[in-house]
């Protein structure tokens, strides 16, 4: 680097330095010439003008560069004459004399030296030259006692490495002694400049290796040298590696050319390259431009260098030969010129095979190079570099990362803007079609660089912002299921204030669009439902309380910029208003009530009123633009009060600007009109409609209750009778039907008008307003509003109007019909989940909810119907799309639903519970009660987090309509009343509703405290955490939740534990429900002492044990008789299952026996302990009927529901929910088996419930060999027949026979008692049998032993042997053990091969059918085995 070492220029000290400390180097005061000592300081004399005298003494610096001279000619001279040395060593005296004399003189120094004063002076070294000095010493003195031949081939690197210990120990053996290094300056920077015009003399010598030593004759620095341009094209010299850096000269490169003897490998300049210059072009990075395929951009450069180039160009020796001619071919120094090993070829990827990560290539922007092209590539498209793989152009991911961390801001800067291209690219394409490392690899890397780089400035800042962006706001946008924990990446405070520093108005250097791209970042953090960590709440906080956080965002995007946006000097730089900054604040209050008080205290939400009082002019064709963004600002102001409005809070706003809203509410109506319908250039106009509307809304529902707003009494319900808002909104009604009446549009195949989306959910929002317009006015109005609605009835009675709702509704389920016959399921296992589903979803709701709020409250008889906007054909419509849509396979995969999709069924969930709501008003003209509970049972399971409201309504229509008097109405399958056997008792002590309390509290999320720090006793089950529960505002608000709600946000972790393997929430508490949710009362009553239920409860309430156990079995009987009648019409061929499974059942008749383990000591009821739960009569009725669809053994057919992913088949997963993840269900079965021993008596139900968990195919060992063995005793009860047992198929307790030894001695000696009886019975004989028979074992290795399948080949001798000794044994130990009987059942049991055949139930499999000669065969083998001994007491069996 010559120009770097010619600009140095060293600043002259202020005082010489004494010979003395010029050769130690060590720093010292004004020494006298003479002695060395300091000289005196007189206090005579100020340090000012010592100072000053000191200064004219000092030569005058000097302004030229010094000139740099080369090794070769050494100013050897001694020390400075300037400190008075005497001792100046004539010019004659050699380097090897000067230096022998020299050393003398340093170890003679030396070694009069204390050891103190060593180690002084070798400290200061250190500290002023750095710990690696002490090495590069010790390597300059290695170096100089080399050979001349090897000192040419060793350059001299004047890099100290880093300190580590290793070089501690050395520099302490070899101590201060080495000398000191030198500096070599290679002779080739005093050669002439590389591109010498064609007239400049030439040297006629070729040029040195820029490696070699510098120990040679320079060549003379040519006098005079002045700058010459070229004349004529041809001139121009362009080398194939061209520096990236026009101010970096290249160190060795060719010269030019001469003419008179051009080169072979002279290149001629003719013209840009088209290849080249389009390369060029694609430099700039175009997000919204298509990726294009890699080998169509390197496809010329790859034909250029293809099969009619040079393959000697551009080998080691090439290069050596044109560079380095001079140079030995072996030289040392040359081995960088070689770099890798060069390939025959690219080794492409197997079949089936993904291309490794690290050997994927990508280009400046950040597209993948193709493998076979990566060799071919010329170099000067920089894409060659000095890394791994010289020899391949482009850069691996991790290369990209490496030098996004350079210290060189260019260089940094544009691997950021690279890396970004890359992310940006892969997250465009398909999953799978990449051909790279895993794309959320890519961008967890990507974004902790971008992290990294946000404290620096300038391009880095830049291009790091963009990278940021690209990372999260972009990437969330291509890929919406993405998740991202910010938290484990970088602390989210730091980050933030890193940001809300760049957002300062004093210290702002960014271009506007990379402010924006941060505003964009900030929203990203507070409203994207893939962040997973921190919560909402968390994120919301720490904004809020980041330092000149918010008020730089406002400032930026809010008030500078609406004052230079309205005014006429605005200039094209500057920031227009970002309706972002009013999106971010209505986020942050969305997160919490208390970041939304935080809000309003602060003044933030004052600070948008402007937009709301300084409307914008009427639309013309100029100012079109601008009316948008103001419209939109608007709408995102009016937004935000309804959010705050949501809380109960902001409503005062109403009153203290109620001129203002009177004004927007004139202006809203007069944004109607027809050009307004322009949905090209005034969709923002339809926004801040539909907000206006929401806005009154909300604050009309906040008046119904003036005790609930925050604080109390911001809203009264007299002021919104004054102000007249629902006049506004019949105008607005009237205004927007006028509207579309007048609409001239092509007829759609339905041979109906279409209506726009936008205006539809205008028209929604109409229909929400005037709903809460009467659900006020029936609580605050005369007569519960009775004048009211007889005025929206004529109101909507006239016939135009009518027309065009009918019309409105009529589209939208239409469209919702097809979007639900149109999900589909992605390739990654998504659900694609269509936008119309959930926009046509919001008309539907709010079209029910006006016609539920035009009942009269607390009406006895039924309601007529139509009402509202619903005609009676839309109506009927309606619920038979919610019949259709509430048994849709949809709901399975709620609790495996991203959040965004969530939030896109929140309508579903809730127009379900509203048409429920609806038909139970309208009594038998809209439905049968069979139909509306069936309705009912399919809803439940259909709500998410926010709809606890709703489903409580929902649940107490469910238990107030199963009475007595309605059991006549109630029929099953079979045709058979459904409480006809019912206990008059459950009548009597109030029915259903005396669960209610139960159900209602199983709805809201428990806080459930871990066990893994001790200290709770584990037959209470997951504890309770007594911190207040965090409640989600429903959909629509309502009059309870403006007080109760603390967040409008659903969690970012989904609704519910991934699967049914996660760590549930304890109990089963929450949405959304379960199939087994009817048994969260036996939950409450198991955990008596941590059940919040307890704490509710109402004071009347008086009931005990049995009679919340007989209404629960009552509960879910009608639920499984119901629901499994069929699927409603108009259901598709898929329906999913809404009634519980085996399991499911088994595992809640379970819950019910084990009420009696330690009820003495833990009993919260008054009932007498001594009669148990289960022996109750109707209970024990109860958990029959509900078990005896599941009793079918001996059934061709199982019963439904089958079993899904979503819902197994295994009482392992279906226990998980109740018991935790800490206490696993073998102890629950321990327990269960214990209380049975003791106090059972032999119950039939009880002992029915233990044989499931003993099947061979589901559970593990353990279980068998618990009651086989521990509990042996026992076996006598359990004497069920095969056609009692809980089950489908007897093949799950009989294969896989067993093995286990142990196992088997237990069965013999069940077998030997002569006490086993029934299922179990058969199930001893069968294993026992098959462990003896060899013609059993095969049947069975063949069809049940994975591992003989795989290896397809006959068991080897020495296993036959084995088997051979085992089948003895265990029929030695029967003949020993067994009675005559048992003896005779081993002996002649027999059953076919299982993989095709129902397995024989006793006695058909003790008789001999005529299936083959196995008798005969069984006593060769008996004879075989144990002689005629053994052989005589079996043939009388076995015989023909």
């Amino acid at each position: 680097m010559p120009s770097l070492v010619g600009d140095i220029q060293e600043r002259e000290s202020k005082a010489p330095r004494s010979t003395q400390d010029a050769s130690l180097g060590t720093p010292r005061n004004k020494a006298d010439p003479t002695t060395g000592f300091p000289q005196a300081q007189h206090r005579s004399k100020s340090a000012f003008a010592r100072a000053r005298e000191a200064r004219r003494n000092v030569p005058p610096k000097s302004d030229d560069i010094p000139v740099v001279q080369p090794t070769s000619e050494p100013s050897l001279a001694g020390p400075s004459t300037a400190a008075g040395s005497p001792s100046a060593h004539p010019p004659e005296m050699s380097e090897e004399e000067l230096r022998a004399e020299i050393s003398s003189q340093n170890e003679k120094r030396v070694r009069e030296m204390s050891d103190s004063e060593r180690e002084r002076e070798r400290e200061e070294i250190i500290e002023r030259f750095g710990p690696g000095i002490v090495e590069l010493m010790q390597r300059v003195k290695r170096r100089r006692v080399k050979s001349p031949s090897q000192e040419d081939n060793d350059p001299v690197l004047f890099a100290p490495g880093p300190y580590n210990e290793q070089r501690e120990e050395h520099q302490a053996s070899e101590g201060l002694n080495a000398p000191k290094p030198r500096i070599t300056i290679p002779s080739i920077f005093n050669e002439p400049p590389l591109h010498t015009p064609q007239h400049h003399t030439r040297p006629s010598s070729p040029l040195p290796s820029a490696l070699r030593s510098a120990a040679g004759t320079p060549s003379p620095k040519p006098p005079g040298r002045k700058p010459r341009f070229s004349t004529e094209p041809n001139e121009v010299y362009v080398y194939e590696s061209a520096p990236s850096s026009p101010k970096r000269q290249p160190i060795a490169l060719l010269g030019a050319p001469d003419p008179e003897n051009p080169s072979p490998n002279q290149l001629i300049y003719r013209g840009p390259d088209p290849n080249l210059s389009k390369a060029r072009e694609d430099d700039a990075m175009d997000l919204s431009s298509p990726v294009k395929e890699p080998s169509q951009s390197y496809q010329s450069f790859a034909t250029a260098a293809g099969p009619g180039a040079d393959h000697e160009e551009g080998t080691p020796e090439d290069i050596r030969r044109r560079f380095f001619p001079d140079a030995d071919p072996n030289d040392p120094s040359l081995e960088w010129i070689k770099g890798n090993a060069p390939q025959a070829g690219p080794t492409p990827a197997k079949a089936g095979e993904e291309q490794p990560a690290k050997s994927v290539r990508y280009d400046l922007n950040g597209r993948p190079i193709p493998e076979d092209l990566r060799q071919s590539l010329p170099t000067h498209l920089g894409l060659h570099h000095h890394g791994d793989a010289q020899d391949e152009a482009g850069y691996t991911l991790d290369e990209l990362i490496m030098l996004g961390r350079s210290t060189v801001p260019a260089q940094r800067a544009s691997m950021l803007g690279t890396l970004g291209k890359l992310l940006s690219n892969a997250a465009s394409s398909p999953a799978g079609e990449d051909g790279a490392v895993e794309v959320e690899d890519i961008r967890t890397k990507v974004l902790v660089t971008a992290l990294e780089a946000l404290a620096e400035r300038g391009g880095v800042l830049i291009r790091a912002v963009d990278a940021l962006w690209i990372s999260t706001v972009d990437y969330a946008r291509k890929r919406p299921s993405s998740s991202l924990d910010i938290a484990t990446l970088v602390p989210l405070p730091a980050l933030l204030r890193q940001l809300a520093v760049h957002l300062l108005p004093s210290a702002q250097e960014l271009p506007p669009e990379s402010l924006t791209q941060i505003l964009e970042f900030i929203l990203f953090l507070v409203s994207s439902p893939t962040i997973q960590n921190p919560t909402p709440d968390q994120i919301g906080s720490e904004i809020l309380s980041t330092r000149d956080l918010i008020p730089s965002v406002l400032h930026t995007f809010v008030t500078s910029s609406t004052s230079s946006w309205t005014s006429s000097s605005s200039s094209s730089s500057s920031l227009p208003p970002n309706a972002d900054a009013i999106a971010l604040v209505d986020a942050l209050a969305r997160t919490s009530r208390t970041n939304a008080k935080t809000i309003v205290e602060n003044g933030i939400a004052d600070t948008f009123m402007m937009f709301v009082v300084v409307l914008p002019p009427s639309s013309t064709a100029d100012n079109t633009k601008d009316n948008n963004v103001a419209h939109e600002l608007l709408a995102r102001t009016l937004d935000l009060y309804a959010t705050l409005g949501q809380y109960g809070m902001y409503a005062i706003t109403a009153t203290t600007a109620a001129d203002g809203f009177t004004a927007l509410g004139k202006y809203v109506l007069d944004l109607i009109t027809p050009g307004i319908f322009d949905l090209a250039n005034q969709r923002n106009g339809w926004l801040a409609v539909t907000s206006y509307l929401k806005l009154l809304g909300v604050w009309m529902t906040c008046a119904i209750d003036p005790h609930k707003t925050t604080p109390p009494h911001e809203i009264l319900w007299s002021q919104v009778t004054g102000w007249d808002w629902a006049s506004q909104v019949f105008q607005l009604r009237r205004r927007l039907l006028r509207l579309l009446g007048d609409i001239e549009s092509p007829h759609t195949e339905v041979g109906k008008r279409p209506i726009p989306p936008t205006v539809r959910a205008a028209l929604a929002a109409v229909w929400h307003a005037l709903a809460a317009w009467l659900e006020g006015s029936a609580v605050n109005s005369v007569k519960s509003g009775e004048s009211e609605r007889h005025r929206l009835i004529e109101e909507m009675a006239i016939p135009e109007s009518r027309q065009t709702e009918d019309l409105a509704l009529f589209q939208a389920v239409e469209e919702f019909n097809r979007s639900l016959d149109v999900l589909s399921r992605k390739p990654n296992g998504e659900v694609d989940i269509p936008d119309t589903l959930s926009s046509n979803g919001q008309v539907l709701l709010s079209a029910i909810r006006l016609g539920f709020a035009c009942f009269p409250p607390e009406s006895t008889p039924p309601a007529p119907a139509p009402f509202g906007p619903l005609s009676e054909s839309n109506f009927h419509a309606i619920l038979t799309l919610c019949n259709k849509l509430a048994f849709h396979p949809l709901w399975d995969e709620l609790r495996n639903f991203p959040t965004y999709q969530i939030l896109s069924l929140r309508p579903l969930s809730s127009l379900l519970a509203y048409a429920t709501l609806v038909a139970r008003r309208c009594g038998a003209q809209a439905m049968e009660l069979k139909d509306w509970l069936k309705l009912s049972f399919g809803t439940m399971t259909c709500l998410i987090e926010g709809d606890e409201d709703l489903g409580s309504r929902v649940l107490e229509g469910i238990t107030c309509s199963i009475t007595k008097d309605a059991a006549s109405e109630l029929t099953s399958s079979g045709d058979k009343r459904i409480f006809s056997d019912a206990s008059p008792e459950v009548w009597s002590q109030g029915g259903l509703p005396v669960i209610l309390p139960f159900l209602q509290t199983a709805l809201r999320r428990a806080h459930v405290k871990s066990r893994e720090g001790g200290g709770e006793d584990e037959d209470d089950g997951p504890g309770i955490d007594e911190s207040p529960p965090e409640i989600i505002a429903p959909l629509v608000t309502g009059r309870n939740s403006i007080r109760e709600a603390t967040t409008l946000c659903l969690p970012h972790s989904s609704t519910s534990p991934k699967g049914s393997s996660s760590t549930p929430r304890g109990g089963g508490y929450g949405l959304p429900l379960r199939r087994d949710w009817t048994f969260a009362p036996l939950d409450a009553l198991l955990h008596s002492s941590t059940a919040p239920v307890f704490k509710v409860l109402p004071s009347d309430w008086d009931h005990s044990e049995v009679d919340v156990v007989r209404a629960t079995l009552l509960l879910t009987r009608t639920l499984q008789d119901i629901v499994a009648v069929g699927t409603p019409s108009g259901f598709t061929s898929e329906v999913r299952p809404v009634a519980m499974n085996r399991e499911e059942v088994v595992f809640g008749c379970m819950k019910v026996f084990m009420l009696e383990h330690g009820q003495n000591s833990n009993s919260s009821f008054g009932n007498d302990s001594a009669t148990e739960v289960f022996r109750d009569a109707m209970i024990e009725r109860e958990m029959a009927r509900l078990l005896a669809p599941f009793r079918s053994l001996g059934r061709s057919t199982n019963p439904p529901p089958a079993a899904n992913r979503n819902f197994p088949s295994s009482l392992e997963r279906t226990a998980l929910p109740y018991l935790g993840a800490a206490t696993p269900f073998f102890q629950f079965y321990s327990d269960f088996l214990g209380l049975y021993d003791s106090v059972s008596f032999g119950h039939p139900t009880f002992g029915a419930l233990l044989i499931p968990p003993l099947a061979n195919s589901k559970y593990p060992i353990d279980y068998r060999k618990l009651l086989w063995g521990d509990y042996a005793h026992v076996l006598r009860h359990l004497a069920m027949e095969p056609t009692d047992i809980i089950g489908s198929d007897a093949k799950d307790w009989l294969y896989p026979v067993e093995s286990d030894g142990e196992l088997i001695g237990m069965y013999v000696k069940a077998l030997g008692n002569g006490r086993l009886r029934g299922f179990l019975r058969w199930v001893a004989i069968h294993h026992v049998a098959f462990n003896i028979w060899p013609d059993l074992q095969e049947q069975s290795l063949s069809s049940f032993d994975p591992k003989a399948k795989a290896i397809g080949a006959e068991p080897t001798e020495a296993s036959k042997q084995s088997r051979l000794m085992r089948s003895r044994k265990v029929l030695q130990a029967v003949l020993g053990n067994s009675n005559l009987s048992g003896v005779k059942e081993v002996v002649l049991y027999y059953q076919p091969k299982p993989n095709s055949n129902p397995a024989l139930p006793p006695p058909m499999c003790f008789e001999d059918n005529n299936l083959g000669n196995w008798k005969q065969q069984r006593l060769e083998w008996v004879l075989t085995w144990g002689g005629e001994a053994l052989g005589s007491r079996l043939q009388g069996l076995l015989s023909s």
